[in-house]
């Protein structure tokens, strides 16, 4: 529920979450209509998810143990290289 506080708009925190969780329900209807197109889109949508996951689970501090004939391995050597050449 919207409250004015003077020339301030403020949003209770339940409200706050449950817009979060519309936005997060819609983007995922978004990706999964978008995931059964092509296999081109299975694969970007299969990265994309890899890449948010890792993002949210590793911070600057973390170390972790891969193959290197792990995809994420690849990729993260190209995105070293890509980095460098900057």
């Amino acid at each position: 529920m919207l409250r004015r506080r003077g020339n301030l708009k403020t949003y209770n925190p339940e409200d706050t979450e449950m817009i979060k969780g519309k936005a997060d329900a819609n983007q995922a209807l978004i990706y999964a209509k978008a995931y059964d197109k092509s296999i081109q889109s299975k694969i970007l949508y299969g990265y994309l998810k890899s890449r948010r996951t890792f993002e949210k689970t590793f911070d600057g501090k973390t170390s972790i143990f891969i193959s290197t004939d792990c995809e994420l391995y690849k990729s993260l050597k190209k995105m070293e290289r890509r980095s460098m050449k900057k």
